[in-house]
């Protein structure tokens, strides 16, 4: 589990820089500050970082949370669903000292 909490925390910056990349690089193109062939290249730039950065940062922090989700329910399922059933037909073996075997001289 110390994995996933270094690996999401690592995602959440990850998304939250892109998310504020994506903003400010939309934010400029909206602005159109300069010739049409820049604005031209600014809004295409910022599609490009929001589809290929953005989006897939959001698909990796959502596989992250369903693999912990995964772990946490297979932890759950061996600690209480694989209890160890004892067969009632079966006698325990009973160990008596008199019954040990002795080296043969």
């Amino acid at each position: 589990m110390l994995f996933y909490s270094f690996f999401l925390q690592f995602l959440l910056w990850a998304f939250i820089v892109s998310a504020q990349k994506k903003g400010m690089l939309r934010y400029v193109a909206d602005l159109s500050p300069s010739d049409a062939s820049f604005n031209a290249e600014i809004s295409s730039f910022a599609t490009l970082l929001e589809d290929n950065v953005f989006k897939k940062n959001l698909i990796a922090i959502i596989i992250l949370g369903l693999t912990i989700l995964l772990d946490i329910v297979m932890l759950c399922k061996e600690k209480y669903c694989s209890k160890k059933k004892t067969d009632a037909s079966v006698k325990p073996v009973l160990h008596d000292e008199n019954s040990v075997l002795k080296p043969m001289q």
